[in-house]
């Protein structure tokens, strides 16, 4: 977590050091930094090319979709972040947050 604007955060799928690592009440880190490792690539981008999402820029009309034979084109971070994917790809799954959810929604039953 040491400044690295690269690292995502594996309990919210942002990135590290906008959410702090999303500690608990007890101010412990939720984060696991060996969940996030460095692969080599950016986080999302294999993930965009394996789902097939590409874009280019196009000066008349901004970003806009395109395919993996387009040589102009890349990966398409911004709809896979817009999808909400990077919670899906880039969260790690945890039974924890399971319960913690479950949790919510009794305390809410109770006073609701």
């Amino acid at each position: 977590m040491g400044g690295c604007d690269v690292e995502h955060c594996s309990w919210c799928g942002g990135q590290v050091l906008q959410c702090g690592g999303c500690k608990d009440e007890k101010g412990e880190m939720r984060h696991d930094p060996f969940f996030a490792r460095w692969t080599g690539i950016w986080p999302g981008v294999g993930e965009c090319m394996v789902l097939g999402m590409f874009s280019k820029w196009s000066p008349e009309t901004g970003w806009v979709k395109t395919t993996a034979d387009d040589p102009e084109g890349g990966p398409d971070l911004n709809t896979f972040y817009e999808k909400g994917l990077h919670k899906i790809f880039l969260v790690k799954p945890t039974t924890d947050r399971g319960q913690e959810r479950y949790d919510e929604k009794q305390q809410a039953k109770k006073a609701g």
